[in-house]
C-alpha cells in the first residue's frame, strides 16, 4: 500500500504515516468562507500530527497578505492569524508575484528579487511574513507533497 493511496485518518494512526500537505488559497479573506476554511483545515491537520509544508496564495488569495485590511475588533483577523501560524509552526507562506501585481499589491515593474526588502519598506502593503515568489516554487513544492488542497 502506497502512502498516496491512504485517505482515512485511522490509517494514518495505524501505519504511523504523516501526510505532507500543500494548501492553495485562491480567495480573499473577506469575500467568502474559503480562506477561513483553509486556516481551519491547516490547524486541524497540524493537530492530527500531519505536516503542512507550504501555503500558497494565488489569484484573489494574495489579499490575505495585505496588512492594511481593516478588521473590526469583533472580527477574526485572518491576516494576523496566518502570521501567527507561520511563526508557531514554521510554515512557508508564499505569495504569487503575478497575482499580487495584477491586484495592485506590487506596483508593476518594481518587483526585483534583489530589491524586495526595499520594496516592502517603501510601499508597506504586504505583510513581511509572506514570501513573494513565482509559480515555479509552487510546482516544485507540489512534487514533494502527498496532498494538495485548494480553497
Amino acid at each position: 500500500m502506497s502512502i498516496k493511496n491512504i485517505f482515512y485518518k485511522e490509517d494514518f494512526k495505524i501505519l504511523g504515516f504523516n501526510m505532507i500537505f500543500i494548501i492553495f488559497i485562491t480567495t480573499a479573506p473577506y469575500n467568502t468562507q474559503n480562506s477561513y476554511s483553509a486556516y481551519s483545515f491547516t490547524k486541524a491537520a497540524i493537530k492530527e500530527k500531519q505536516i503542512v509544508k507550504d501555503i500558497f496564495f494565488y489569484g484573489d488569495g494574495v489579499f490575505n497578505s495585505n496588512k492594511n485590511i481593516n478588521f473590526n475588533e469583533n472580527e477574526f483577523n485572518l491576516v494576523n492569524h496566518w502570521k501567527k501560524l507561520k511563526i508557531k509552526y514554521h510554515i512557508n507562506l508564499y505569495l504569487c508575484v503575478t497575482s499580487a501585481t495584477k491586484r495592485g499589491l506590487i506596483v508593476k515593474n518594481s518587483f526585483y528579487k534583489n530589491n524586495l526588502l526595499n520594496y516592502k519598506k517603501t510601499y508597506d502593503i504586504i505583510d513581511n511574513t509572506f514570501k513573494v515568489t513565482t509559480l515555479s516554487t509552487f510546482t516544485k513544492s507540489v512534487l514533494t507533497c502527498d496532498r494538495l488542497v485548494q480553497f
